[in-house]
């Protein structure tokens, strides 16, 4: 199963701004669990576009985490959203609407953020008390960070506890002295048709004499060591002068 992220947010898209927090956050929470993050969409608040993206991703089978959208401000559209794209109505959660009241009393305003998509189980907050919810594979946190790590790390402690635990992956970086790209390309394919859980990215040093070019193999260690073993060991066949080291993988 992919796992996915949906950031919710118009003026994310409008200004750029805050783009790494709820994103930092998740890959923070997966590294820790040695998971990857397969993609992540961002999206306005657009009803039509964000149920034709839930429903794909639901269709896809894929564990998606969606930041934002779930609060009391006018464009929090996702609980409605992903009733659409479930094909389930809008129902009132007694067991939200109990945790809601614990934190505020009766307020109408927030009593609207126990009207969820029907069947779906919550997601305690521990920082304000309005829970966020999953829906099948799909669970929807609140956008802002210090809720939102703790609701992830809650999700996978219940629901995916057997997935992961492989370790943070690290990454390998490879000096190699007096080489070019363009003579490299095949050697790189082939190292992702070998090891395709690994990754491998290039940066040509053009500055040097003689010019050099640095890969880094990310992955998990073990993966990550057997990528390094062979890109060396063919290096080493072609002629080439090279310096490796390891460093965590941000």
């Amino acid at each position: 199963m992919d796992i996915g992220v949906l950031l919710i947010d118009s003026e994310l898209l409008m200004t750029g701004k805050g783009f790494d927090g709820p994103l930092n956050q998740a890959v923070r929470v997966l590294d820790g669990r040695g998971l990857d993050l397969a993609w992540c969409q961002v999206l306005g608040n657009q009803p039509a576009r964000i149920v034709q993206s839930l429903r794909r991703s639901m269709d896809d089978g894929d564990i998606v985490f969606s930041f934002g959208g779930i609060g009391c401000a006018a464009q929090g559209h996702i609980r409605e959203c992903a009733a659409r794209a479930a094909g389930v109505p809008l129902q009132r959660h007694p067991g939200a609407l109990a945790a809601i009241e614990a934190r505020y009393g009766a307020d109408p305003d927030r009593s609207r953020l126990a009207d969820l998509p029907l069947g779906c189980g919550l997601i305690p907050n521990p920082v304000d008390g309005c829970p966020g919810f999953s829906l099948g594979d799909h669970h929807f946190l609140p956008g802002v960070p210090e809720m939102d790590w703790p609701m992830m790390e809650w999700v996978f402690d219940h629901r995916y506890l057997d997935l992961g635990h492989a370790g943070p992956p690290v990454e390998y970086l490879v000096q190699a002295h007096d080489a070019r790209e363009a003579d490299l390309l095949e050697l790189m394919g082939q190292l992702v048709e070998r090891y395709p859980e690994v990754r491998i990215a290039s940066l040509p040093h053009c500055s040097a004499d003689p010019r050099d070019l640095e890969f880094g193999v990310r992955g998990r260690e073990a993966g990550a060591r057997q990528g390094l073993r062979w890109l060396t060991g063919e290096l080493d066949l072609r002629g080439y002068r090279w310096e490796a080291r390891r460093q965590p993988a941000g």
